[in-house]
């Protein structure tokens, strides 16, 4: 691609951002502004005007301008031309786009590939799961491929970090490697906010390292989305192991008066959260905490109580907990509550 071409296409696009395209309401183009720029990407001898279509389609032209910009992408015999149909479908806010776009990182033309890169980088922030779908469409193609894809996502900062993830659990040995470099390589405040994001989405394949990497950070910042994770049911049971591995090695920040504090706020949260990290924490302080949960007026911080008590082994709780359990009828309490007066039960008939 020539520096007329270059210089031709940034300044396209500079002036796209000032004036954008006449739509009607809603910012879409009319039918007849669709057809009139879809006419001149595909049949004016203008690079220029092809390359100002493609722009004004991907801004405005909604799902429709995907296939239109996908032809130029992969047909037109400009290099400037195709540039801009890659940067506008990256703002087209359709997952179609993924895969031509992927498809075209093999170019060889570094100009071209890195407006591939800023195409899918604006692609996945504004579709729905976008850094994970993404690395789904990477996880299938070359290993080149798949290394300039997870750049991509590391360069989406705290945004990638689930994708970035996923690869690092999923891939393979040389995909792992280049997924934790692009991890490692993130400002430590975004790695974070993007690992705790991650550690939400209750994913069965990332969150798990999401909260392994939480852990081997040492951050006392994580304690709170960390002990979330381990006393959250609905977190995959992989998730909640490695929540509890991560708590562990971050014990030493936990602080008794600090919990003792917040066992005694409103939030039933907060409350349920003390008693967790208390438990890890361990100690008789950690075991008074857990038999006032079960007086708790909130019934999972009940149960939190009965499970850290279990967790301590603490065999005078059991009266107490299969009490708890005559009078509770929410299936989920009673399952937790069952399961720590087998584990006291045992403790006690050893």
């Amino acid at each position: 691609m020539g520096s007329n071409q270059r210089l031709a296409l940034s300044l396209s696009v500079a002036a796209l951002a000032l004036q954008p395209a006449h739509a009607e309401s809603g910012g879409r183009l009319s039918v007849d502004q669709f057809s009139l720029l879809a006419e001149r990407l595909h049949g004016s001898s203008s690079f220029k005007v092809r390359l100002q279509a493609a722009l004004l389609l991907g801004v405005a032209g909604g799902a429709d301008a995907e296939p239109l910009l996908v032809t130029a992408l992969q047909r037109d015999k400009d290099g400037a031309v195709r540039a801009a149909a890659a940067l506008a479908l990256g703002e087209t806010q359709d997952a179609r786009a993924f895969e031509p776009l992927i498809g075209a990182l093999l170019d060889e033309d570094v100009f071209f590939r890195a407006q591939v890169e800023k195409g899918l980088a604006e692609l996945a922030q504004s579709v729905a799961d976008g850094p994970l779908k993404l690395w789904e469409q990477v996880a299938h193609v070359s290993d080149v491929s798949q290394e300039r894809g997870l750049a991509v996502l590391g360069s989406l900062g705290a945004g990638g970090v689930p994708g970035l993830c996923a690869a690092a659990a999923l891939g393979s040995d040389a995909t792992r490697g280049a997924a934790k470099a692009e991890l490692s390589r993130l400002p430590a405040d975004q790695l974070i906010a993007g690992l705790r994001a991650t550690l939400r989405r209750k994913d069965a394949d990332a969150s798990p390292l999401a909260a392994a990497m939480l852990g081997d950070l040492g951050t006392p910042s994580s304690l709170a989305v960390l002990a979330d994770a381990m006393s959250d049911p609905t977190q995959p049971s992989a998730v909640q192991s490695e929540a509890r591995s991560a708590l562990v090695r971050l014990s030493g920040a936990i602080d008794p008066a600090l919990e003792a504090r917040h066992f005694r706020s409103d939030d039933p949260q907060e409350r349920l959260r003390a008693v967790v990290l208390m438990a890890i924490k361990g100690g008789p302080a950690a075991e008074a905490l857990a038999l006032q949960a079960l007086q708790d007026a909130n019934l999972r911080v009940q149960a939190a109580g009965a499970s850290a008590l279990a967790d301590l082994g603490s065999t005078q709780a059991l009266p107490q907990i299969k009490a708890l359990m005559k009078r509770e009828d929410e299936a989920p309490i009673v399952r937790v509550l069952e399961i720590a007066a087998r584990r006291l039960g045992r403790k006690q008939e050893e």
